[in-house]
């Protein structure tokens, strides 16, 4: 047995038959400084000779010839050839080749050949050895050369291609320090460390690790201190003494142990349940997920394997899916989590127990992590929200801009158009006026003269509006010349106030003039500013009813000086307010429209010229209140805003043109003459509410008929209802009940079903034409229309109806009782008189043997009164209610006598004739012989 020493010992040789040691000196060269010996590795090769290797390098013992060894190694030639002489192994495989480990590289020594191989470490190289220093050597059953190197892991060497494969911790070794490596009968290697003992299954790549909790004596091994002896059993050996043991009376534990969840902590606190974290409800091994406030970013998750065996060998691999990709080996039970962003994640756990057995499937917990409100879905909808509305209102902006400029263009255009027009328009109606005035100055009868004064009148209103468009052209382009001069607001104002007293009288209109003393007068300009103000109280008695209240008001401020018109119409609707002062804006009430949509516009325009301002307050009525709308203009005062060219000196508003303006307020409002009726001329009902077109009509067509008239639609339903015309004219566009309305009820009313409707309108479209005629309209005139083909259609008309009535009676003198009279009524009766007229003949046959049936009976079935049902009658069959029932009677009479099978007394009581006498009479009235005659009966039958 050779026995390597340190520390001065040197190699010793025991003899076991003598039980006596040799003590054997190295060569010189071999012994370290300090000048004593230390054997590092032994290694007797096949032909007996011991190779010793130590810190200095190798020397060898050979046997003499009688097999006995000497007492003195000699010098080994190889020193001489190894770069590093400091020899930690020397190992010789089946091939007899020697290898050499040493301190810095490995050496591969072949006697046959005397051939020496250097192998080192290549940074890079994978397929080189990762370390310089050589702990062990050994070759397995399959003819492998493992190196065990310090910290290096361990390597095995390929013959056939010469290069090495290393395993190292990353691959589960327990430490790349490796001391020993010895191969059991199963041919696993078992490989010593600093800090324990493993088995490693080449085949595999597997790695099994034994520490003090196996059974061994300590984790911490010698260098060289490993053996196998003749029976299998290894040995090891290390700081706390020697392990042995015989590998395959080792058992492995199978059993797959399942991961579970024990509890969880948040910033280093258990979280309860139920607890103010509000994580969890229930144990977090019945919960499949944990819910975190974006506030609870720390926290760390808790797991047991239920391994018992060994516990503390148990291993763990976890996974965080949406964050990481690869598994995380720990020997803690535990994963911490810090700051994690918003989302949903799972993390999975699998677990080793003692001898390295895995769980199949890992155990899964979800783990969701909420965003802060700012990055929360209903915030990232509130931002796309505001991001649409702002490119919403961008786009609006650039399209609103892109159309105002279309519809600035346009504008200019139109004002364009009527600066140009209104010329060639002031030039006719120059040769208009001209012939008229010398007309009038000629000595002619009223009605002609009152039809000129129409003419003249109405140029003139034409001539002011056409100058009215060319100052509103003038005031939009800044072009409006104004001439300034200071006069006293308070008597101007009052002025203009007094020529609308006419009108306000007639109407029945309270108006009230309200001014406190004033300081000297301001600069304003006097014409243009006449037309504001005279617009404005146009505008008040426009919209004021009959028995309204206007008030004026002129009060000073400060800086300025206001005129305020007030009046308690209608009022105007929020909505109409914005574009009150639009160009040509004209609000549509009951479909009648009033002005022309400039007059606001312009006196805004030049007020706004004057530096001032006006505005428009309003509202509505409502129950138990008036409505009320006030126009402000403020004018300031002083003349910091007049142009010193545009001042002129003070004059007094031209009463001239105040008697003219008064005038024509006048024409406007008066009243028609109060109507007669004559019955030798048919009755028309004129429903018109403007006061000049309506007079124009009546005066036309007073000479032929009796004209009734009505300033709107609901005054000419009454009218019409309570009067029965021959026939009804009515405009379309009304206040109170347009024109289509008042056509519609009249057309559905069995009152005035019969009553023939022309409508005249401005409205030319084709739809308007078409939606009259649908309503019962009889005629469609469209304006401006000719008065003849006024006169002409309603002569027609009148004609037309009359000759109905008559063909209607004749009709009705044919009826039999044979002949049901509702297949020989006129074609030409509307539905609702058909109705009427199939109703009345059968009240009256049901009723005929009744002496006493009268009018009034009838007028009771019928559910109208009896001055209805007489004129209702009248317009159809151009007969009284009376001469109506008896020829029924009489006509059914001379059925009765035809048929020859009743006598002439009861014929006459049949149909409603108590005196014989009197039935006789009626009888040859009509038919021009007496009953008797008629049936051939002898007359005192």
């Amino acid at each position: 047995l050779w026995i390597g020493t340190s520390y001065g010992n040197g190699l010793n040789l025991y003899i076991p038959a003598s039980r006596k040691f040799q003590r054997i000196v190295l060569a010189t060269q071999v012994k370290p400084a300090g000048n004593f010996d230390e054997i590092l590795a032994l290694q007797q090769t096949h032909d007996g000779v011991l190779w010793i290797g130590a810190q200095s390098g190798l020397t060898t013992l050979r046997p003499g010839v009688s097999g006995q060894y000497p007492n003195r190694t000699a010098p080994c030639a190889l020193n001489s050839r190894l770069s590093n002489k400091n020899i930690h192994a020397l190992f010789e495989d089946s091939r007899n080749n020697l290898w050499i480990g040493t301190s810095m590289g490995l050496f591969l020594f072949n006697p046959a050949t005397n051939s020496l191989i250097t192998y080192r470490k290549k940074e890079g190289n994978r397929d080189s050895l990762q370390a310089d220093a050589v702990n062990c050597i050994t070759e397995d059953s399959q003819g492998n050369i493992w190196i065990g190197m310090f910290y290096g892991g361990v390597s095995r060497f390929d013959y056939h291609s010469g290069r090495f494969v290393t395993y190292t911790d990353k691959l589960g070794l327990p430490n790349n320090n490796v001391l020993g490596i010895v191969e059991d009968k199963q041919g696993m290697l078992w490989l010593s460390t600093d800090n324990g003992l493993t088995r490693f299954d080449a085949k595999d790549k597997q790695f099994k690790i034994y520490t003090t909790s196996d059974g061994l004596a300590g984790n911490k091994f010698n260098n060289n201190s490993f053996f196998k002896d003749s029976k299998g059993q290894l040995y090891f050996g290390g700081n706390n003494g020697l392990t042995a043991f015989y590998p395959e009376n080792l058992q492995t534990n199978t059993f797959i142990a399942p991961i579970r969840f024990t509890y969880l902590e948040l910033f280093g606190n258990t979280v309860g349940i139920h607890d103010k974290s509000g994580l969890l409800n229930k144990d977090i091994n019945f919960t499949p997920g944990l819910t975190f406030k974006p506030d609870q970013s720390n926290f760390t998750i808790h797991w047991a394997m239920l391994n018992f065996i060994k516990p503390e060998k148990n291993k763990y691999s976890y996974l965080l899916e949406g964050v990481e990709k690869q598994w995380n080996n720990t020997n803690t039970a535990s994963a911490t989590f810090t700051n994690l962003p918003a989302g949903h994640y799972t993390l999975l756990v699998k677990g080793a127990n003692n001898d390295g057995i895995w769980t199949n499937e890992p155990t899964r917990l979800g783990i969701t992590i909420l965003p802060p409100f700012w990055k929360s879905w209903y915030a990232y909808v509130f931002y796309t929200l505001v991001a649409g509305t702002v490119i919403f209102f961008i786009l609006r902006f650039l399209w609103l801009r892109a159309l105002f400029k279309k519809e600035h263009e346009l504008h200019q255009f139109k004002l364009n158009f009527f600066t140009n027009i209104s010329h060639e328009i002031r030039t006719h109606l120059t040769l208009i006026s001209g012939p008229v005035e010398k007309l009038l100055m000629l000595p002619i009868d009223a009605p002609q003269h009152r039809q000129l004064e129409h003419v003249k009148r109405n140029a003139d209103r034409l001539t002011h509006l056409v100058d009215e468009l060319m100052v509103f052209r003038k005031a939009e382009t800044n072009n409006l010349p104004l001439h300034f001069a200071k006069q006293n607001i308070l008597d101007f104002t009052e002025e203009i106030y007094k020529s609308f007293m006419d009108m306000a009288a007639a109407r029945n209109i309270q108006v009230l003039f309200e001014a406190a003393s004033l300081q000297p007068g301001i600069y304003f300009d006097e014409q243009q500013m006449t037309k504001v103000i005279f617009n404005l109280l146009m505008n008040a008695f426009k919209f004021t009813p009959d028995g309204g209240r206007i008030s004026i008001t002129v009060r000073e401020e400060k800086q300025n000086v206001q005129i305020s018109v007030s009046d308690n119409g209608k009022g105007i609707s929020p909505e109409n307010i914005k574009k009150l002062f639009a160009n040509f804006f004209q609000v549509a009430e009951d479909t009648h429209n009033t002005g022309y949509g400039i007059g606001l516009a312009l006196s805004k325009s030049i007020v706004e010229l004057h530096k001032g301002t006006l505005t428009v307050s309003s509202r509505q009525p409502a129950e138990g209140r008036d409505g009320e709308t006030t126009f402000t203009i403020s004018l300031p005062k002083g003349n910091g805003h007049v142009n010193a060219n545009s001042m002129i000196v003070s004059e007094k508003l031209s009463t001239n043109a105040l008697r003219k303006t008064h005038q024509t307020v006048a024409v406007v409002q008066q009243e028609s003459e109060p109507v007669e009726r004559n019955e030798n001329k048919p009755l028309v009902l004129l429903v018109e509410d403007n006061a000049e077109l309506r007079s124009f009509i009546r005066e036309s067509l007073a000479d032929t008929y009796t004209v009734l008239e009505a300033v709107n639609g609901l005054e000419g339903w009454q009218a019409a209802v309570e009067q029965i015309p021959e026939l009804i004219i009515s405009d379309v566009m009304m206040p109170a009940k347009n024109g289509f309305v008042l056509c519609q009820e009249l057309k559905e009313d069995i009152r005035t079903s019969h009553i023939p409707v022309i409508l005249l309108t401005a409205k030319a479209g084709q739809e308007n034409q078409v939606t009259g005629l649908t309503c019962g309209a009889d005629a469609y005139l469209t304006k401006p229309f000719s008065i003849q083909i006024l006169e002409l259609q309603v002569k027609n008309l009148v004609a037309g109806r009359k000759a109905m009535r008559l063909k209607f009676g004749r009709q009705l003198t044919e009826i039999t009782e044979t002949q049901p009279p509702q297949e020989e009524l006129p074609v030409q009766l509307s539905a609702a008189d058909l109705d009427f007229m199939n109703r009345l003949l059968a009240f009256v046959d049901e009723y005929i043997d009744e002496p006493a049936f009268t009018v009034g009976l009838l007028a009771t079935r019928m559910l109208v009164s009896p001055p209805i049902l007489y004129k209702k009658v009248k317009a159809l069959t151009d007969m009284t209610v009376n001469d109506f029932i008896k020829s029924l009677r009489l006509k059914k009479a001379a059925a009765l006598l035809e048929r020859g099978d009743m006598n002439i007394s009861e014929v006459a009581y049949a149909v409603g004739f108590n005196r014989r006498k009197y039935f006789s009479e009626e009888f040859k009235k009509v038919y021009g012989t007496t009953p008797s005659e008629y049936s051939g009966q002898p007359s005192h039958s």
